[in-house]
């Protein structure tokens, strides 16, 4: 008879019930620091002052000048 057991030797059905609620329960709280961060950011916008003083990084070009053809697969 196996006498070694201690509380952190699960197996079987109660050990893979265990790693699913662990998985279960980090998903659950990234999601709420996430839901939260955003909630935070969403809030915290950069205000433009004057929009005549914008540079472009793109200046004197249009956007015809970044479209790339990618070759067809053969």
């Amino acid at each position: 008879m196996n006498e070694n057991r201690t509380v952190f030797a699960f197996g079987g059905i109660t050990g893979a019930l265990v790693a699913i609620l662990a998985l279960i329960a980090t998903l659950v709280i990234l999601n709420t620091i996430g839901l939260f961060t955003q909630q935070d950011n969403a809030r915290n916008y950069y205000k433009i002052q004057n929009v005549e003083t914008l540079k472009t990084i793109n200046e004197g070009k249009t956007s015809a000048d970044f479209i790339v053809d990618v070759p067809a697969p053969k």
